[in-house]
């Protein structure tokens, strides 16, 4: 049975282990990578623990044995003594990322107080310090956003960390505005086995860029994650695909990745990102070639004045094209639409936007696209539409009528599931009838 008496916190002097309740506390640091600089610029710090049985222990399993007997704040105080200890003891370039548990927060001037005193005496400067705020539920916000004023006031970095899992949230990014966000492993995890979230993951990043945060995917194991992760326009990626963590011990030294290994490496990634982008691009105009003449076809017929249910027959034809319509210069729908002779299917809880007459389309991008250079035949990205809520892209070209400025649009089907560029045009659902 361990001690139930709250034990003194480790000795300020800087040592790789360090004596608390009975275990000997080390750390191990994993390298952060910019995905740009192809080079290590930061580590986390990972708590580990062996209980003098020769057992290691890792963190869930550690702070299961502190709870009874410490605080939030003196458990944190405690490992995060211990960090700065060995990273100034390694003397580690670079960030050094901390994690902190937002139950361990306290008020801004404690912050300033106690965490400045232990920077000062590890000697590490406080710009070097990235505190990573867990998501997890907080039962004063408020307090929570005192504490990070606290951490900014002494120069620290912020970051959230496993964004995308549990409590996360953007009403914490909002709030705090980090100054790094850190994706949870299982959404890259989820990205290599799903289309839809490969789809999403650029988007979050893009999302997150321009709330002023840089961004950090961590758990990356593969070679498909890395290019996932890279593909999304990411800054900075971790995992065991570019570096273990390395446990500290006493005479053995940091067996890191080489500068010239992970140059290599990402040599290697950026290759095969350029390769990959090049096929879908080919394959892609391929796919959409076979619509193309049909879409000029049934352009031809408008301008030599066929009426325009008559014009789009043969087209809407076409499986795969669900409707064809006309928008004026400033993106209004002149008429309805002229929809597939197939009967394509519409849920009836949607028929409030089954007329789309009047509407106004200039904020999507296949719009805009055509008015910028008419007579080009344009392919918007998938979008979800509002017809039917289900995902398609849009071809448009703009022309001139005796009405004036007109483009005309045809939607397509989309299968998010089964990305345009991964089906062959004559095996695709887009050709059967």
């Amino acid at each position: 049975m361990r001690k139930s008496s709250p034990p003194p916190l480790p000795s300020q002097a800087p040592d790789l282990r360090v004596e608390v309740l009975g275990l000997s506390l080390h750390s191990a640091f994993q390298p952060i990578v910019s995905a740009s600089h192809a080079r290590v610029v930061g580590y986390e710090a990972l708590l580990r623990a062996d209980d003098g049985s020769g057992q290691q222990l890792l963190p869930p399993e550690i702070f299961s044995e502190f709870e009874p007997h410490l605080s939030p704040a003196r458990i944190h105080q405690a490992c995060s003594q211990v960090h700065l200890a060995n990273f100034a003891l390694e003397e580690h370039k670079g960030w050094l990322f901390l994690n902190v548990d937002p139950a361990a927060m306290v008020d801004r001037q404690a912050v300033i107080d106690e965490f400045g005193r232990m920077l000062r005496l590890s000697g590490i400067e406080p710009h070097r310090v990235v505190v990573e705020i867990i998501e997890t539920k907080v039962h004063d916000e408020r307090l929570l956003a005192e504490a990070v004023a606290g951490f900014r006031e002494l120069g620290c970095l912020v970051a959230i960390d496993d964004f995308g899992a549990g409590q996360s949230n953007f009403e914490r990014i909002w709030r705090l505005r980090p100054d790094l966000v850190k994706i949870d492993r299982s959404m890259i995890a989820e990205a290599e086995e799903s289309a839809i979230v490969r789809r999403i993951l650029p988007r979050l990043v893009s999302l997150l860029h321009e709330v002023g945060c840089l961004v950090v995917v961590e758990g990356i194991e593969t070679a498909k994650q890395a290019l996932i992760a890279l593909g999304a326009d990411v800054d900075f990626v971790q995992g065991f695909y570019f570096a273990r963590p390395v446990a500290t011990s006493a005479g053995a030294g940091p067996a890191y990745p080489e500068p010239e290994q992970l140059r290599l490496q990402f040599e290697r990634l950026v290759v095969a990102l350029k390769h990959g982008a090049d096929e879908r691009e080919a394959l892609d105009l391929d796919f959409f070639q076979c619509f193309t003449s049909g879409f000029e076809t049934c352009l031809a017929a408008i301008e030599e004045g066929v009426p325009f249910f008559d014009a789009c027959s043969t087209f809407l034809a076409v499986a795969g094209v669900q409707r064809v319509y006309l928008l004026d210069e400033l993106g209004y729908q002149v008429g309805t639409n002229a929809e597939s002779n197939r009967g394509v299917y519409v849920d009836p809880r949607l028929s409030p936007c089954a007329d789309a007459s009047g509407s106004n389309w200039f904020r999507r991008s296949y719009f805009q696209a055509a008015i910028r250079t008419p007579q080009s035949v344009h392919i918007s990205p998938p979008y979800l539409s509002v017809r039917d809520a289900q995902s398609c892209v849009t071809m448009s070209i703009a022309f001139e009528s005796k009405d004036g400025l007109r483009v005309l649009c045809a939607d397509l089907d989309h299968d998010p599931v089964e990305p345009i560029s991964d089906r062959s045009p004559r095996d695709s659902r887009i050709f059967r009838h």
